[in-house]
């Protein structure tokens, strides 16, 4: 993390685990409900992404070219999947769950903290176990595709449909529009993700909260907004997904 900040001329590196006096209660009580401003403010998060723990670092040893579309050309018209058809001529192969499977369902994004940090980070520098990706509010890319992931393939809109807009609405309903599905994107990741401990599940999401409330949402109530509390209160459980009830009482 400190080449990467030197690297990248930045000054400043904030880091949980040193900014945070590890196993004091009252200074994590203290920090917790401010890392959601910490990640907001921040020039660029840096994020070890393609890996389960800290033991591996951010950089690997890898070919650039096998992350680089493959150059093929088709001698004659050949029938595809489900029938649809590639006239002969010059195409490029790509692998488009690189992005799905490099960041959206790397190790760390599993994780219930980093919901937060991914969602209020302006900027993300992910390091794959394949290659380097980066995620802003306009852009994704990759090593393979700097200039930006071909729409067309790769569909990944978590950061452009959930991040805080300094933009605010006018009125109600331009608010049930503009915040109600980011929220409920926000809710969704941070629902399948995993925490050390259960005590920390409405701290970990409160960053989020800080950061969307607006006088049109109303009051925040654990994960929902009083304005909008009976569209809130209609979800349901992915049955597959289901996990056991949290050992202490955290909210209804």
């Amino acid at each position: 993390a400190i080449s990467v900040t030197q690297k990248a001329e930045i000054h400043y590196l904030w880091i949980d685990s040193l900014c945070i006096i590890q196993d004091s209660e009252e200074d994590w009580q203290h920090e917790s409900m401010n890392m959601g401003m910490v990640y907001a403010g921040a020039v660029c998060n840096i994020a070890a992404t393609g890996f389960p723990d800290g033991s591996n670092g951010l950089f690997i040893e890898a070919e650039a070219a096998l992350n680089e579309p493959i150059e093929v050309h088709l001698n004659a018209d050949v029938t595809a999947h489900e029938g649809e058809c590639c006239r002969k001529g010059d195409y490029h192969l790509v692998d488009f769950l690189s992005w799905s499977n490099g960041v959206d369902n790397a190790p760390l994004n599993q994780r219930g903290w980093v919901v937060q940090e991914r969602f209020l980070s302006p900027r993300i520098m992910h390091f794959g176990a394949k290659q380097l990706y980066w995620e802003c509010r306009t852009l994704e890319a990759s090593e393979a595709f700097p200039q930006g992931l071909p729409r067309e393939i790769f569909t990944s809109k978590v950061k452009k449909s959930v991040h805080m807009d300094p933009r605010r609405p006018k009125s109600v309903e331009s608010v049930d529009r503009w915040d109600f599905n980011r929220w409920a994107n926000a809710v969704t990741a941070y629902s399948r993700s995993k925490l050390t401990f259960d005590r920390d599940k409405m701290i970990a999401i409160a960053g989020l909260a800080k950061s969307l409330q607006h006088p049109f949402l109303g009051s925040y109530l654990g994960g929902m907004w009083s304005n909008f509390l009976l569209s809130h209160l209609t979800w349901s459980a992915v049955p597959f997904e289901l996990r056991p009830r949290p050992e202490k009482y955290r909210c209804p």
